[in-house]
Parts: structure tokens; sequence; C-alpha cells
């Protein structure tokens, strides 16, 4: 008895540095492995249709290779051109401030100074003030600028890890398809708990993924991305920085994209453009909130509640902690720790009976 506890011990150390050091090892990747499966989770009835009746190896693999290039087109490319409309709606913006920056003209410049004193130093004042007003972003710029020039290095070695990462994730998201049942039974067969539960278990993931970023994530994006469709055409100012903006917005529950909406319809407006703005306030409420009411409920899982309190604070959290891919890890996180409340209730408390 006394040996075979010093084999228990010695295994359990020798377990738990193997398993320290393989966290370690994956931790530079667990975004992209992350990222992989939500795919996975999502698109697999798709890849599931083109397997077929026969699930033969060959036909596993043609089926995942011609669902991850569904995915590159109706996905990815989408968002890389979106990216890069924004990328250079923000070099513009750049050009326009170092512009405006660059002309030393004053507003008051026009108005005669005064033979009023009073008048005079209220005049100089606010001269004064204008001067500070227009200083201050060009000194933005210019902190900016540097901040560019000492991250010429880094960026570029960001943009080789992206591109890896991009063929890392293609990759795993090959393998998750392909072997997604293996994996599957690996994970339940290394469980302590019933398989039923490990079951029950899996499918509540599969839900919760699927409720929060199909029926949540995606509709944000979609009305971000008809926000700045819609600024394009009735000549809105960076059409792509504010859809983007709205993508966030629409994740505030009752007021939504209409934080980034009503602005626009007001500045229309107000520089004379009232047919564009009528039609912008249209588009915004016609096209953009229904979006919200009709694509949400078919996306949405049945039996998946997830408030929407948490679900903008673990975005926002996200994308502070994991960077633009928080966007889907932060909510995805929030919802395994969600479903997982939940089971451990049902499981260790023994509140409502079965899983």
């Amino acid at each position: 008895m006394v040996a075979k506890n010093i084999q228990l011990t010695f295994f359990l150390i020798i377990f738990t540095i193997a398993a320290i050091l393989g966290f370690l090892v994956l931790k530079p990747y667990i975004n992209v492995l992350i990222l992989a499966g939500t795919f996975a989770i999502i698109f697999y009835p798709l890849y599931d249709g083109a397997v077929g009746k026969k699930k033969t190896a060959f036909n596993k693999r043609v089926a995942a290779v011609l669902t991850i290039f569904f995915i590159l087109a109706i996905v990815l490319l989408p968002l890389t051109i979106i990216g890069m409309q924004v990328v250079r709606e923000g070099q513009s913006l750049y050009q326009t401030l170092q512009d405006a920056n660059s002309n030393e003209t004053s507003v008051l410049a026009d108005i005669p100074e005064s033979s009023n004193p009073h008048v005079a130093r209220l005049q100089e004042q606010a001269r004064a003030f204008l001067t500070k007003i227009a200083d201050e972003p060009l000194q933005y710029i210019e902190q900016g600028t540097d901040w560019l020039g000492a991250s010429a290095g880094p960026f570029f070695r960001s943009l080789a890890g992206t591109i890896l990462g991009f063929f890392l994730w293609a990759f795993s998201l090959y393998y998750f398809f392909k072997d997604g049942d293996k994996i599957k039974q690996v994970l339940i067969t290394a469980s302590p708990l019933n398989d039923k539960y490990d079951n029950e278990i899996i499918q509540r993931m599969r839900r919760a993924v699927k409720s929060v970023i199909g029926g949540t994530l995606v509709v944000t994006l979609i009305q971000g991305v008809l926000v700045g469709v819609g600024f394009a055409f009735f000549g809105v100012p960076l059409p792509a920085i504010w859809g983007s903006v709205a993508v966030l917005t629409a994740l505030i529950p009752t007021i939504g994209t209409g934080i980034v909406s009503f602005p626009a319809i007001l500045f229309l407006f107000f520089t004379g453009d009232t047919t564009s703005a009528l039609f912008l306030l249209i588009w915004s409420m016609g096209f953009v909130g229904m979006v919200d009411n009709f694509l949400r409920p078919i996306l949405l899982e049945k039996g998946v509640q997830i408030h929407p309190l948490l679900i903008l604070l673990s975005v926002l959290g996200g994308i502070s902690f994991f960077g633009p891919i928080g966007f889907i890890t932060g909510p995805l996180v929030m919802t395994l720790l969600s479903e997982f409340m939940s089971i451990y209730r049902q499981l260790v408390l023994g509140e409502g009976g079965e899983v």
C-alpha cells in the first residue's frame, strides 16, 4: 500500500509538471485554437452536409477543405475588405487633421479687433482658446507619428505572426472538422463524469456557442455593415469607421446602433441635405433595426439565455485582454463559465434534477 501511494504521488507530480509545460507550449496559440473551435461548431452542419451519407476518409477531407474555402469567401474576405477600408479612412482622417493643423489661420482672423478694451480682451482669449484646440490634435498626430516609427519593427513581426496564426487556424479547423467525432470521444473518455453527463455538457456548450456567436455577434456585425453601407450611400463621412463603431454599439440593449445613426442623421439635416437625412432615418429604422428583430430569433438556439449586459462587457473585456480576437474569445469564455455554473448547480447542488 505504501509503495502504491508513492507511485501515485510520483505520477501526479510528473503529470502536473507535464500538464503545466504542455499549457505553456500551447499558450501562444490558445486564441487560434479557440477561434478554430468556434468556427468548427458554427459551420459543422455545413461540413456534415458536404460529407454526405458516405463518411469516408476522402469525403471528410474534401468536405473540410471546401467548408474552409466557403468560410473564407463569406466571412474572412469581406471582413478583410472592410478592415482595409477602415485603415484607408483612418489614414484620410489623419491627413485631414494634419492639413487642418498646418493652417495657422485663426477662425477670428477676418474679424477686426474691437476698439473696446473689454471686447478686444474677449477676442484675444477666444483666439488663444481656438489656437489651443487646434494645437492639441497636431500634438496627438506628432505623438502618433513617433509611435508608428518606433513600432515599425513590432508591427511587421506582428504581421508575420498574423500570417502564421491564419495558417494555424486553417490547419486546426481542418482537423476539427475531419476528426471532430474522435476529439469528442477523447474528451468523453478522459472525463471522470458519466458519459451521459459528458454528452449533455458538450451539447450545452455547442448550443451556447451557436447562440452567442451566431445569434448575437453575427447580428451585430451585419448591423454594423448595414450602418456603414447607409452612411456611404447617403454621404456621411468615414462610413467604414462609423460602421465599426456601430458593431460595438449594437451590443447595447434598446439603444443599439442609434448612438451612431442619430448623430449622422442630424449632421445631414443641419448641413442642408434633408432628403438624405430622411432616407437615412428610414434606412436605420427599417433595415438596420429590423435585422435584430428578424435574424436574431432565427440564429438563437432554444434554451440558451445570456444577458445582453454580460455579452457587452465580455466583448469589451475580451478585446482589452485578448486583443482583436477577444471580440469572440471574451463572450465565449463568459458563455462557458455561465454554462458550467448551471451544470454545477444541477450536478453538485442537486438543483433541477438531471443536467
